[in-house]
């Protein structure tokens, strides 16, 4: 079983993430910023994390860069999301 875990600070969207994963198969754990997300890292290895980049306290950025740092010999998949983007595209619209 892949062990999944999303970072997201946007409750709506964390758990659309966590269902469409859940829905594959997969064990899915979830933090609403980078810092919670380490400490889950440090509990239990993911195979793989879904991280936003834009977050308050940890930002998914700096968060990326410390679990590489803290694993680098650990082939866990980090897959960097955001939907600011389009959110600063809807308001020019």
């Amino acid at each position: 079983m892949v062990k999944a875990l999303v970072v997201e600070d946007e409750e709506g969207i964390r758990n659309l993430l966590v269902e469409q994963l859940l829905d594959k198969g997969c064990q899915v754990r979830k933090a609403n910023n980078g810092a919670v997300a380490l400490q889950l890292v440090r509990d239990e290895l993911p195979d793989i994390i879904y991280v936003d980049i834009v977050m308050p306290v940890m930002d998914g950025v700096a968060a990326f860069h410390e679990i590489k740092k803290q694993y680098p010999d650990k082939d866990i998949k980090i897959i960097c999301i955001t939907a600011s983007t389009l959110y600063q595209e809807e308001k020019n619209i």
